[in-house]
C-alpha cells in the first residue's frame, strides 16, 4: 500500500543483514549541484518492516529535529554555556567536570531517567550547592534541547537528591585552637589573617602582591562575584611570611583538594581535628574575630569580598585602601 506523501517511507537494504529495513523521512529540500532533491534522512534500521513502521509513526506524532538527534550532552553544553551569567560560568564548568564522566558523551535523546538516578548516585555525597547546579546545568541542556526538538521529553525534572543527614552547625575555631593553628604553616596563618578563601589564596601568585597607595595588598582579580574581585592589606602579623619571589608564596600546593588534605592531616596530628571543622572555618573565624575586634562592617564585607547592599563599583577606588589597612590591623587573636 502506497504510503501518503510526507509520511516517510522504508527502504529494503542489500545483502544479508540482520536489520534490513531502513525507516527515511523527507527533511525538505537540497541542492544536488544542478537542481533542488528531497532531502532524505534515516530515523534508523530495524529488524522487521513493522519496527521500521512504528519508528516513522513515532516520528509524525513527535518529529524531533534530526540535525540535532546526534549532538551529545558535551555538545549542547558548549553551545549554550556563553549564555550564562559570568557569575554562574565557572559553578557551572565545575559543574560540567563532575557530570562528564556519567553525561558527558552521551547522546541527550539517550538521556532518560535512569541517566539522571546515576547523577544522584555519583554526586550523592557532594554538598547542597554542587548538586543544585548540577541540576542547573542539566536543566538548561534539556531545556535548549526541547526548544529546538532535538528531544520531546525533558526528564530533568526527575533528578532528585536523597535528603542529607543534618551536618554538625559551623563554627569558628575556639582561643585555644587558633593559638595552635597559627603556628601550623603560612597558608593557614594567611588566611587566619586575611578571610580568604581558600580557593583564592591557593591560587595566589607573588605577581598579585603588591603596593596600592604604599600599603602591601593581596590582589584578588578573579572572583565569581563582581564584590569578590578587590584588595586585601596585609596584617603586619603576616609580614614575615610572605616570600614575594616565589611563584606560589603561599603554600607549595597547587589544588584546594591538596591543601585541605594537608590541612586535616596537621589537625589529626595536633590533636585538633573535628569532623565539624573544614578548612573554610579558617575565614570564618576571621569573619568571627574581625567584628569582635571592632572591624567597621563595610571594611570587613570588602575585605572578604561580600557584596553590600546598595554599593556600587565606583566606591572601590584606591582610596579605600588606607581604610581597609586601618580595619585589618584592629584584628587580634588574643
Amino acid at each position: 500500500m502506497k504510503r501518503p506523501n510526507g509520511a516517510g517511507g522504508i527502504r529494503k537494504l542489500s545483502g544479508k543483514r540482520s536489520k534490513p529495513y531502513q525507516a527515511v523521512v523527507s527533511y525538505g529540500l537540497k541542492w544536488n549541484g544542478t537542481r533542488f532533491v528531497q532531502d532524505q534522512r534515516s530515523l534508523g534500521v530495524f529488524r522487521t518492516r513493522t519496527e521500521a513502521l512504528d519508528a516513522l509513526a513515532s516520528y509524525r506524532l513527535n518529529p524531533v529535529n534530526l540535525e540535532g538527534r546526534d549532538l551529545t550532552f558535551e555538545d549542547v553544553y558548549e553551545l549554550i554555556r556563553d549564555d550564562f551569567t559570568d557569575s554562574m560560568k565557572v559553578s557551572l564548568r565545575a559543574s560540567f567536570k563532575q557530570l562528564q564522566p556519567v553525561l558527558g558523551g552521551r547522546k541527550v535523546v539517550d538521556i532518560k531517567k535512569r541517566e539522571l538516578d546515576m547523577v544522584a548516585q555519583v554526586l550523592a555525597d557532594k554538598s547542597s550547592s554542587t548538586q543544585r547546579n548540577a541540576k542547573i546545568l542539566i536543566s538548561r541542556v534539556f531545556k535548549y534541547s526541547m526548544e529546538n526538538d532535538y528531544i520531546t521529553k525533558d526528564y530533568s525534572q526527575f533528578l532528585t537528591f536523597r535528603e542529607k543527614k543534618e551536618r554538625a552547625e559551623k563554627r569558628a575555631f575556639r582561643p585555644e585552637e587558633i593559638r595552635e593553628l597559627l603556628q601550623a604553616d603560612p597558608f593557614t596563618r594567611v588566611m587566619l589573617y586575611t578571610g580568604m578563601r581558600p580557593g583564592e589564596l591557593a591560587d595566589m601568585k607573588s605577581s598579585q602582591i603588591y603596593e596600592e597607595n604604599g600599603i602591601l595588598c593581596f590582589h584578588i582579580d578573579k572572583a565569581k562575584t563582581k564584590a569578590g574581585i578587590r584588595v586585601v592589606p596585609v596584617h603586619s602579623e603576616i609580614e614575615d611570611v610572605l616570600e614575594l619571589g616565589n611563584t606560589f608564596p603561599i603554600t607549595p600546593h597547587r589544588s584546594y583538594s591538596s591543601r585541605r588534605t594537608s590541612f586535616l592531616r596537621y589537625m589529626d596530628e595536633s590533636g585538633l581535628y573535628d569532623p565539624g571543622h573544614t578548612l573554610h572555618d579558617l575565614r570564618r573565624t576571621f569573619a568571627t574575630y574581625a567584628k569582635h575586634c571592632g572591624m567597621d562592617e563595610f571594611c570587613r564585607k570588602a575585605i572578604m569580598g561580600h557584596a553590600q547592599q546598595g554599593v556600587t563599583d565606583a566606591v572601590y577606588t584606591d582610596s579605600l585602601v588606607p581604610d581597609l589597612k586601618k580595619n585589618i590591623e584592629l584584628l587580634r587573636y588574643e
